[in-house]
């Protein structure tokens, strides 16, 4: 199979996985799987080489979203169904943390699959083993707010700080240093905007989560269904290309 009928692939699959999860009303871990698990496991067969690399760097992102995820829980900022009984740290759905880590490596491996013509040398850098400290030091943080003095992570309007801080900010930077780069960035960032609008829908239809709190600067409307303003910047239009501009900088070479 040729590359461009292999792109051709990845915009049928995100299809086919809304088909699948309505036919059958999946819940979050199918719905994840098909959407964003069976693509990055194509990557992974394609591409073994980077597999590693983008895998430790999704890790590393995890960490850091996990700790997050206390204070979008707390907060109400969003509520995820669970298919388990129990929840981690007693309220966070287990699936959570597998869709953190393939909200991060699926668009690394497209990146490094279809448009990174890099050689690559290292599978860990000295900016890695820094960023990982900072991300570690801040979910542990968080943790230990929310275990013992929980009133100093109740921050109003999280989400927009977040949106703000770690996406439009640093997304901002790069294509203002690095134009190529950032044009490069806005081609991958309409493909998993597909995928992450089809998904979104998706899974608000299905209840898979909701929105809770009114904390936000406003709301979309499609189709009936409803999300965040800060929903669809960070995880839709801004998300993969954010994803990207981390990764080239701490992790790769920027280029």
């Amino acid at each position: 199979m040729y590359r461009h009928q292999k792109m051709v692939l990845f915009y049928i699959l995100p299809l086919a996985a809304v088909f699948i999860s309505l036919a059958t009303h999946a819940n979050m871990l199918t719905s994840l799987l098909l959407f964003w698990g069976l693509p990055s496991l194509l990557l992974t067969i394609w591409l073994p080489s980077r597999a590693l690399k983008a895998a430790l760097f999704a890790s590393v992102a995890t960490v850091l979203q996990t700790g997050l995820n206390i204070i979008f829980y707390t907060t109400n900022q969003w509520y995820v169904v669970s298919m388990f009984d129990n929840r981690f740290l007693g309220f966070m759905a287990w699936e959570d943390i597998p869709y953190f880590f393939l909200f991060v490596y699926f668009p690394i491996m497209f990146w490094e699959y279809f448009y990174d013509k890099q050689t690559h040398e290292h599978t860990w850098t000295k900016r890695m083993t820094r960023l990982a400290s900072v991300f570690i030091f801040v979910a542990l943080a968080v943790t230990a707010a929310w275990a013992w003095v929980p009133r100093i992570i109740q921050i109003p309007y999280f989400y927009l700080l977040v949106t703000i801080v770690l996406v439009l900010i640093p997304l901002s930077l790069e294509s203002i240093l690095r134009p190529r780069l950032g044009l490069k960035f806005v081609r991958v960032g309409l493909y998993f905007a597909f995928v992450a609008i089809l998904y979104e829908l998706t899974a608000i239809y299905l209840g898979q989560w909701y929105f809770p709190s009114d904390t936000f600067i406003g709301w979309v409307h499609i189709i009936g269904l409803k999300f965040p303003i800060e929903e669809f910047l960070t995880w839709i239009v801004f998300g993969a290309a954010a994803i990207l501009t981390w990764y080239e900088y701490f992790d790769d070479d920027n280029r």
